[in-house]
């Protein structure tokens, strides 16, 4: 083989190469609009289409969604299904808390700061048994709260002493006795709000402490004080739907 020949096949060879990167190149730019251009798009509607109007029997939304920020503290309420014990779920409930503001704020949390209200739709509050056992350690009376800036913590609200009948649709508890409900059956939609307060003064005129720790604040934080109003949520008397392909998915 001469040397005309060598460098000809040289050339060939490169040319093959270049081909091969040029088509990856061109089946990378096609594809990209394609799977753009494919996604779906669940929540938007034709431009002909006329919205329908809700109709009485919609529910109202239960997704959860956050207070206004009081003094830069912002909260709002999260409820799940835990477990069944005796035929019975038990709802945990949840406090969550965000600072959008640039201090670091200090405060305890505590069940005689938090009102509950628990309703159906049309505002009827749901009735408290009449009677109930209650029975182990009660709930801790105060849970120091430190948030920075930009941070969220989590508070459990449940407290664990109610006795538990056999076979409700669910069962409540966020305090002591005061502020426990049992769910006979879950044919009616019921909704939680709360109210967190932390006075600046009591009625006395005296100043209210908002943090009641033994150990004193972290050095820098700076006590809170207001009232959150927490939107509504709507209790899970009912477990969520199985997925379609739940057959699948046991396999």
């Amino acid at each position: 083989m001469n040397t005309m020949q060598i460098w000809l096949m040289v050339i060939g060879l490169m040319a093959g190469l270049a081909g091969c990167a040029l088509r990856d190149d061109e089946t990378i730019a096609a594809s990209a609009p394609q799977s753009v251009a494919a996604a779906p798009q669940p929540d938007e509607a034709p431009p002909s289409a006329v919205p329908e109007a809700p109709t009485k029997a919609a529910q109202p939304p239960t997704e959860t969604v956050w207070s206004e920020a009081i003094d830069g503290l912002r909260g709002r309420v999260i409820m799940s299904r835990d477990h069944v014990f005796n035929g019975t779920a038990i709802l945990i409930t949840k406090l969550e808390l965000c600072n959008d503001g640039d201090q670091t704020l200090a405060f305890s949390w505590s069940w005689s700061r938090t009102k509950y209200v628990v309703a159906d739709a049309q505002g009827n509050e749901a009735s408290k048994p009449r009677s109930m056992s209650f029975s182990g350690p009660g709930p801790a009376e105060t849970s120091g709260v430190v948030i920075g800036p930009g941070q969220t913590v989590v508070v459990n609200m449940t407290s664990q002493g109610m006795g538990i009948k056999a076979n409700l649709a669910a069962a409540l508890c966020l305090g002591v006795v005061d502020d426990c409900w049992e769910f006979p059956s879950a044919d009616t939609d019921y909704f939680l709000t709360a109210t967190f307060t932390i006075p600046q003064l009591d009625k006395n005129g005296a100043e209210v402490k908002a943090w009641r720790e033994e150990k004193p604040p972290p050095a820098g934080s700076v006590p809170w004080h207001g009232r959150l109003e927490l939107p509504r949520v709507q209790i899970p008397l009912r477990p969520d739907p199985l997925p379609p392909n739940v057959g699948e998915l046991i396999e």
